[in-house]
């Protein structure tokens, strides 16, 4: 049996690929001033390097959105991307992401 975050993953995922995220990523990218980037290139010019700090990042993926539900406490399977809150600001976007990261190792 998956558990929980596992099963969110998936849900993300799907979401993603049958256009359901595509509002949510709107506000993300408009709001944050990132660009989603579905198929990162690991490892481009360090650009996901935990050493670039968060004011140089440009883009984020499904995984920091993973990392960012987790962490504002959305862990259910049946989640309203409607009513998903938007960081006020990449800062605190990428803050987020950490604190979700840290969660998801702890789990």
């Amino acid at each position: 049996m998956d558990s929980p975050k596992y099963q969110l993953i998936k849900q993300i995922q799907q979401k993603a690929k049958d256009g359901t995220l595509k509002d949510l990523m709107n506000e993300f990218q408009t709001n944050l001033d990132l660009t989603f980037e579905s198929n990162p290139t690991p490892n481009l010019c360090l650009k996901d390097a935990e050493e670039v700090r968060d004011e140089y990042k440009t883009t984020f993926s499904l995984q920091d959105l993973t990392h960012y539900l987790s962490a504002i406490g959305i862990n259910k399977i049946n989640f309203k991307i409607e009513k998903t809150p938007i960081p006020k600001d990449a800062g605190t976007f990428w803050e987020l992401v950490r604190r979700g990261k840290s969660k998801n190792m702890e789990d």
